[in-house]
């Protein structure tokens, strides 16, 4: 079954060709060099099927090589950009250290921040110590019981019990 008019020849279809039209094609390209008591279907075939390989690994070569040299470039120019961002970044440092009053106001900063967090740390405590002396009399909310067992405080986070203390069902049943 010989190829349609507009179809191409390639590695894909060339084994639809007759061992005549194989003949053709390889004297066509000038790629016919095989001895004459070895030339038979399946010689001709591999050698037409050698030189479209060629072919077409150089037209991809050709479409995608520019491509590819492209994005060579782009990574080359990234790594040399932060190359010189590294080294911008080491020279900052250099100067920052050579202050006599670098370490001293790096040492006053670190302090100063940690005072600020153990304020806030300490306002949270106070403020969550308020909050269990400010709930009233008439509030809905339930205040927890301070001294409550361990045992009850379980009984309530027990995965299993289906019931809550208050009379709730855990389960849900529809």
């Amino acid at each position: 079954m010989p190829l349609s008019d507009g179809e191409i020849l390639s590695s894909r279809n060339v084994g639809k060709l007759t061992t005549y039209e194989i003949r053709q094609e390889l004297v066509k390209r000038d790629a016919m060099d095989l001895e004459e008591k070895v030339i038979n279907h399946r010689t001709l075939l591999e050698r037409l099927v050698q030189e479209l390989v060629k072919v077409e690994a150089k037209t991809y070569e050709e479409q995608n090589g520019s491509a590819v040299k492209a994005h060579l470039d782009e990574r080359e120019l990234a790594k040399l950009e932060r190359e010189r961002k590294k080294a911008e970044a080491i020279e900052r440092s250099k100067a920052r250290q050579q202050d006599p009053s670098y370490f001293k106001r790096i040492a006053d900063e670190n302090s100063r921040l940690k005072e600020e967090a153990d304020k806030k740390k300490q306002a949270q405590i106070e403020a969550a110590a308020n909050v269990g002396r400010t709930v009233g009399a008439g509030d809905e909310e339930e205040e927890e019981d301070p001294f409550a067992t361990a045992e009850e405080e379980e009984e309530e986070d027990d995965p299993f019990r289906t019931i809550k203390k208050k009379g709730r069902s855990k389960v849900h049943v529809r």
